[in-house]
């Protein structure tokens, strides 16, 4: 009798594992998105007296969170504000996934003609450069 538990269970056991390795696993299509996306389009620069202030675009996933903790102009300059967000806290992508941001650095002596952003968020550094358009 006990052979035959024995027996039953080993058979029960082996099947279960056969069925499990021979399953097919299905993935959804949202699956083999990046759960975070974040892409910079740099439009402009203007440089005051005051303050340099860089107008771009942030384009990210649709209604999904994210996070700037902090922007650098040529990896040197740090910047000091940024708007309509803030540094440091969530905010969530609008359903068409782009968000138009002003970002404010110390007065540059010169209007750079190339540079690139860099972007620090929770998922790493992200970078957006910009060429001046030549005529």
């Amino acid at each position: 009798m006990r052979n035959a538990i024995f027996i039953t269970a080993m058979l029960l056991l082996l099947g279960i594992a056969v069925a499990k390795g021979t399953g097919r696993v299905f993935r959804s299509q949202t699956a083999e998105k990046p759960k975070h996306e974040l892409r910079i389009e740099i439009d402009s620069i203007c440089c005051r007296e005051d303050l340099s202030r860089v107008y771009c675009r942030a384009i990210g996933l649709p209604n999904t969170s994210d996070r700037i903790d902090a922007v650098s102009l040529n990896g040197k300059i740090n910047a000091t504000d940024i708007d309509p967000i803030d540094f440091q806290r969530s905010f969530q992508w609008e359903e068409d996934g782009v968000l138009t941001l002003e970002i404010d650095f110390p007065a540059l002596k010169r209007k750079p003609g190339n540079f690139y952003l860099e972007f620090l968020t929770p998922y790493g550094i992200v970078r957006g450069a910009y060429a001046a358009e030549t005529k």
